[in-house]
């Protein structure tokens, strides 16, 4: 009989191990290498807790990568078609560990839309490609409720002799066409960025239309029935659209849609809409979309919380932040890189991926692209890689205003030939904007300690081991990669560093010495 207390003592001691195990979470931040650059476009977390990065290789070629949940690389695949450029824009995982990936191959003299499925070791199980637009970008592959996969695609040139811009389709599990629509309007080109699906398996469209006289953009949002079909669309007012906007991506609530939206000024933020697309709230966080190294805006995602995560890339560096169900930002992160996708982990973290190098910053070999993928905690700390900014939100009023959109057919399947071949990756744990290169085993610069930071001016520094032998030369990189301040006085590691005023923003410190080169990250926030 006394047993029984001490077993029920050791079960409660077991459930307490397992439950802290189990809160513990892996950051880690991995670079991804070839000789002739690789990039990232999108990415998607599979079932057994890895993760899926598609994008373009520089040889022209799509590529499709799995890793593990640790970054360390499971299989590759590169996609090239029988004209002389191939690449891959987006993936999600199914809960059978199959994939399916979108992109577009040149058939020359056709763009065609791309899109296959394969299992978990990277084989094929079928492919279909859609003629319709003449040249892609902007593609997005969603997955339906009711089976099959709904995909938008745009032109990647701002005019169209036909007034063709844009693309919405829907592909069943089978890889069959169901159905593929294009949408204009009276002296508007329209273009789509996103695709959701409601409740009612009605469809959320949002992108922008571009007024063929002024060259203005609005952001734009169409909603459809499940066949495609327009049944209301509003655009953004001129009013609250400053110099001009556009939708972003878009995540599905239980009453309603969060939109991501971009303003040209280089701000972006969030808006709530129901069902009918009557504006909710709408707030701004001062978000920079602002790509180096792709046509990336971003994405918004949906939160286990009821909240979002979105990631916003931005020169120098991205932006991860987190909001409740209220757009109200909880925190914020820099990302130093050039970030296009954030992936929702297992753990309840986040892996962000984006791409490299950072201008202003040489890494080995020269400034061939790389890939660079950063796990994060769920309050999206992580390693040097990472780091807090302050949150900046205001609240404003969103005026929408009716939109006459029409719907059309277009777009059949065709046949191409498709070439599928693997491909080795190199890997390092680093960030992207730090000196060391393919199969280099030793880092060629290592983290500056930058303290008090963020800060208005002056500022003093040191380094991890405290030891820094003739201090050469120190210098100051603006966000567009321009050196703005320089010295050789040994004294600044004294008497600290005044640079003078600098603008708000995220700068990089390089100290250069007999022993090494030593960078860190410096925000200036008066």
């Amino acid at each position: 009989m006394k047993a029984k207390p001490l077993f029920l003592i050791l079960i409660a001691c077991l459930l307490v191990i397992v439950s802290t195990s189990t809160a513990q979470q892996t950051v880690f931040n991995k670079v991804y290498y070839l000789d002739e650059g690789i990039h990232v476009l999108g990415s998607d977390t599979s079932p057994d807790k890895g993760y899926v990065m598609v994008g373009k290789k520089y040889d022209d070629t799509g590529h499709l990568i799995k890793i593990d949940s640790a970054g360390s690389v499971e299989w590759t695949r590169q996609l090239s078609g029988t004209g002389n450029y191939a690449e891959i824009d987006d993936v999600v995982c199914n809960p059978d560990s199959t994939i399916v990936t979108a992109g577009f191959v040149y058939s020359m003299p056709d763009a065609l839309i791309t899109v296959i499925k394969w299992d978990k070791y990277g084989d094929t199980l079928w492919s279909v490609n859609l003629e319709g637009l003449a040249s892609i970008e902007d593609i997005r592959i969603r997955k339906s409720s009711t089976g099959g996969y709904l995909i938008v695609a745009s032109n990647s040139f701002y005019y169209s002799l036909s007034n063709v811009s844009t693309l919405a389709l829907k592909i069943n599990e089978n890889g069959d066409l169901m159905w593929s629509k294009t949408y204009t309007s009276n002296d508007y080109m329209i273009f789509l960025t996103s695709v959701g699906e409601l409740s009612d398996n009605n469809l959320i469209l949002t992108g922008y239309r571009r007024n063929n006289e002024t060259n203005r953009d609005d952001l734009l949002i169409i909603k459809t029935d499940e066949n495609g079909n327009v049944l209301w669309s509003e655009a953004l007012s001129e009013s609250v659209s400053y110099i001009g906007s556009e939708g972003v991506d878009i995540a599905v609530t239980q009453d309603g849609i969060v939109l991501f939206a971009n303003f040209y000024n280089n701000n972006s933020g969030l808006i709530k809409l129901d069902i009918n697309g009557g504006p909710v709230w709408a707030i701004n966080n001062f978000l920079n979309i602002n790509s180096i190294w792709t046509n990336s805006r971003g994405t918004l995602s949906g939160t286990p919380d009821g909240g979002f995560v979105l990631i916003s890339p931005g020169f120098m560096e991205g932006q991860l932040l987190k909001a409740d169900d209220t757009g109200t930002p909880q925190w914020l992160q820099a990302v130093f890189m050039d970030a296009v996708d954030v992936a929702i982990s297992s753990d309840g973290g986040y892996m962000v991926f984006g791409n490299g190098p950072i201008y202003g910053v040489k890494t080995a070999p020269d400034y061939i692209p790389q890939i660079g993928a950063y796990k994060t905690d769920e309050t999206g700390n992580s390693s040097e890689c990472v780091y807090p900014l302050i949150q900046q939100s205001e609240l404003y009023t969103a005026i929408f205003e009716n939109f006459n959109t029409l719907a059309s057919d277009i777009g059949n399947p065709v046949s191409t030939t498709l070439s599928i071949n693997s491909f080795t990756l190199s890997i390092e744990d680093t960030c992207v904007a730090f000196t060391g290169g393919i199969k280099e085993t030793e880092k060629q610069c290592t983290r500056l300690n930058i303290y008090p930071n963020p800060t208005s001016g002056l500022f003093s520094i040191n380094i991890a081991n405290g030891l820094i032998e003739k201090p050469d030369k120190l210098v100051i990189i603006s966000p567009s990669g321009n050196i703005i301040y320089s010295t050789t006085d040994p004294s600044c590691l004294r008497n600290g560093v005044n640079p003078g005023y600098l603008p708000d923003g995220i700068y990089l410190v390089r100290l250069i010495s007999g022993n090494g080169a030593y960078t860190g990250k410096l925000l200036i926030r008066h």
